[in-house]
């Protein structure tokens, strides 16, 4: 079970080695309540799923996020103390964070479900002619079916969500939703990685002709004025 087999498996085994040592096999029911009367000897639990990378508290991105995760606490610590601070008291060369100033974003991937969302299908026996919903004896006639299609490789629909606080104009403090920056179908690159994307664009139209016109004219030849932003959509 070490290994990761399950109490099934395990038993067919057991009894393997039991039947070849002439003993009396055993039943399921009976290594279930062993590894169940014996939590000194053998414990079983969920698998627990951790995230990749390295582990270790020690190494040099764990003690830098450490440090900056302690500068972000202490600069909204001032920021709530900011009333009862003396105006020449320090503030150790931090400036306060105001949580009504911060916008906070994360990414959100979902995959694509081809049919429903729910998992769940409901069917209600209707009558045909006046959809009211009666048994079959009564004539009524069930839904069909509205499976969900498998795909092998499905989609994902990528968006990036935010949520803020903002103070009103009577001093209140309150909660909202940022729009969704929806990046599906795209990547999304470091700022070196989409130069060079760019520079990529600029160089392959110069080899075109057609609607390009002559060869070596660019976006920059066929939009003077807005060439750049032509090239970014």
């Amino acid at each position: 079970m070490k290994s990761g087999i399950g109490i099934t498996e395990t038993t067919v085994l057991l009894n393997d080695y039991r039947i070849s040592a002439n003993k009396d096999p055993i039943s399921w029911s009976t290594v279930k309540n062993f590894i169940h009367r014996n939590p000194k000897l053998i414990e079983m639990q969920k698998r627990k799923v951790k995230k990749s990378g390295k582990g270790d508290p020690n190494c040099p991105w764990a003690q830098a996020r450490l440090a900056q995760a302690c500068q972000v606490r202490r600069q909204l610590e001032l920021a709530l103390n900011s009333e009862s601070r003396t105006p020449d008291e320090s503030i150790e060369d931090l400036p306060p964070l105001f949580l009504d100033g911060i916008a906070w974003w994360d990414e959100f991937h979902m995959k694509v479900r081809l049919g429903h969302a729910s998992k769940w299908e409901v069917l209600l026996c209707r009558h045909p002619d006046s959809g009211d919903v009666c048994a079959e004896e009564e004539g009524g006639v069930w839904d069909e079916e509205s499976p969900t299609t498998s795909a092998k490789y499905p989609g994902e629909a990528r968006v990036c969500a935010g949520a803020a606080m903002r103070t009103t104009a009577g001093g209140v403090k309150e909660g909202l939703t940022l729009p969704l920056f929806n990046y599906t179908g795209k990547t999304v690159v470091g700022p070196k990685a989409y130069a060079k994307a760019k520079a990529a664009e600029l160089a392959r139209v110069k080899g075109l002709q057609g609607q390009w016109g002559a060869i070596g004219r660019g976006y920059e030849e066929r939009w003077p004025d807005s060439w750049e932003a032509e090239l970014e959509a």
